[in-house]
């Protein structure tokens, strides 16, 4: 769960970026120009191969561009995950991007990203933009490079432009992890901080 929501963080904030590289306006680079603090519910489910059970957790994010987010868990069991640029928090335990590796090379990428350097962003993933409608988008991001081919098939996104609908990973271990968004219910008052 916590590799989806640094994942989710990413790539918000990396699509943000993308997107203001486009020339041309779109659905997705008005959601973008929208996106500045976002309160949203989720319904995470994964699907393990060889598992008839599917996985479920819901929760509540609060997303504020710039600052980072709080994924604060709900059901099976209560958590909360706090990430921002230079840390991330489980429960009470503070870490700093760089103990962990992987954490600290999506932390590097998103710096790159918004500080408009797209060569790690474009050499570490094939990225589609579709419109499915007149108001909705779908970008699916394929990875090139074997640290990522060797976790991920592929990452979707869906959206229109005035929110972000679902988020799906698909692993090469045939495992799949789904979220899909809508506007909170209620609103998360924490502040984003480790």
């Amino acid at each position: 769960m916590k590799y989806a929501c640094v994942l989710l963080c990413c790539f918000i904030l990396t699509l943000n970026a993308y997107a203001q590289n486009w020339a041309e306006e779109n659905n997705f680079s008005l959601f973008i120009k929208n996106l500045k603090v976002a309160h949203i519910d989720f319904v995470q489910t994964k699907i393990l191969p060889d598992i008839k059970r599917v996985f479920k957790s819901t929760g509540t994010i609060k997303f504020i561009k710039g600052e980072g987010f709080i994924w604060q868990q709900k059901t099976p069991k209560e958590l909360k995950f706090i990430s921002t640029k230079e840390y991330f928090c489980i429960g009470e335990t503070n870490h700093s991007l760089d103990e962990v590796p992987q954490y600290s090379d999506m932390a590097e990428l998103i710096e790159d990203v918004l500080n408009g350097n797209f060569s790690t962003l474009n050499s570490a993933f094939d990225v589609s933009y579709t419109e499915n409608d007149k108001n909705s988008w779908q970008i699916v991001l394929i990875p090139k490079i074997d640290e990522l081919k060797n976790i991920f098939k592929q990452i979707s996104l869906i959206g229109n432009s005035e929110q972000i609908i679902q988020i799906k990973f698909e692993y090469i271990n045939a495992t799949i992890i789904t979220v899909q968004f809508s506007p909170a219910k209620v609103m998360l008052k924490d502040e984003i901080k480790c």
